[in-house]
């Protein structure tokens, strides 16, 4: 395999990002195992971790499938892409940020807990 294939490209790009990958599933197993504590909560944040893990490699092949094209609007094109790709993350970080709060117990006696 050359280090310029496509092939190569996408295993180079993957274990780039396997830090966030491997923080992804490892909110998963912990979704997983809180999931009869917090039903609602775990099932927004293992939708959203979902979606982050499984955009890390879409990204990337759309970035490279881009690129290779050769279209003269290029940097364009990635622009817009690389966009929608992140009103996405962004979206799927919002869920994260419910699932954190949501169901949480009422103050007792009017102040914050803790």
């Amino acid at each position: 395999m050359s280090a310029h294939s496509p092939l190569w490209q996408l295993v180079r790009n993957l274990v780039v990002m396997s830090p966030m990958a491997l923080a992804y599933l490892a909110g998963l197993i912990v979704v997983i195992m809180n999931w009869s504590r917090a039903p609602r909560p775990a099932l927004a944040a293992a939708v959203s971790l979902v979606v982050m893990l499984l955009l890390m490699p879409v990204q990337t092949i759309a970035n490279m499938f881009i690129g290779r094209a050769g279209h003269e609007n290029l940097l364009l094109i990635l622009t817009v892409v690389n966009l929608f790709f992140n009103l996405i993350h962004a979206a799927a970080f919002g869920a994260l940020l419910y699932a954190v709060f949501a169901d949480r117990p009422a103050a007792i006696g009017g102040k914050p807990i803790g």
